[in-house]
């Protein structure tokens, strides 16, 4: 089986990581003094000026990462739901979500077990969210966390910084977050179908 990906997805991820993420940023890190969310239409062309005022470092794009793009392609709520479904696998909170998707969660907490990995510092109580949002920082290379971050509100950035323990299993937080993104991606596109 080949997974080396095609030129399209190739093509795709590099735009995406030139000028993408700024067109699917958060509102949040726009302010009227520079770029406001209509000047994202012009993105492909003053992506490098807006990355600059972002903060965003200049560099080549890694290797394509699928869920990223997937990610990145998901409405703003649903994007937000990755996060509370994240939360929910790692530490469940009762009567947050619908009966299916609650079962859905807990049988990927049992098969994952996350209560054993996860660092003591992730209580996935007062910022769930912005815990959730660690975890799916560690689930990428360092060098797309920048543009992930434009995902999610401005505000949340110092919290997503948090340096976790070399000593996770990286091979469960990929498992998470991947399969937590596929099934948002599935249902919004079975609403949608």
């Amino acid at each position: 089986m080949n997974n080396m990906p095609g030129d399209h997805d190739v093509l795709r991820w590099n735009q995406w990581w030139c000028y993408g993420c700024l067109q699917q940023a958060d509102p949040s890190w726009f302010d009227a003094s520079c770029f406001d969310e209509s000047d994202m239409a012009l993105a492909s062309v003053h992506h490098t000026a807006i990355r600059h005022h972002l903060g965003l470092a200049e560099a080549y794009p890694p290797e394509p990462q699928n869920a990223l793009l997937q990610l990145g392609q998901l409405e703003a709520m649903a994007r937000h739901q990755v996060l509370v479904l994240i939360a929910t696998v790692c530490r469940e909170a009762s009567g947050e979500l619908p009966q299916a998707l609650a079962v859905w969660c807990r049988r990927l907490a049992k098969a994952l077990r996350p209560g054993l990995w996860l660092p003591p510092s992730l209580t996935f109580a007062q910022h769930r969210e912005q815990d959730a949002l660690v975890i799916l920082h560690h689930r990428f290379p360092a060098s797309c966390r920048g543009r992930l971050q434009l995902l999610y509100p401005r505000d949340w950035r110092d919290c997503a910084q948090e340096q976790l323990s070399k000593d996770l299993p990286a091979s469960r937080i990929t498992s998470l977050c991947d399969a937590i993104i596929w099934k948002v991606v599935t249902t919004q596109a079975s609403v949608a179908g």
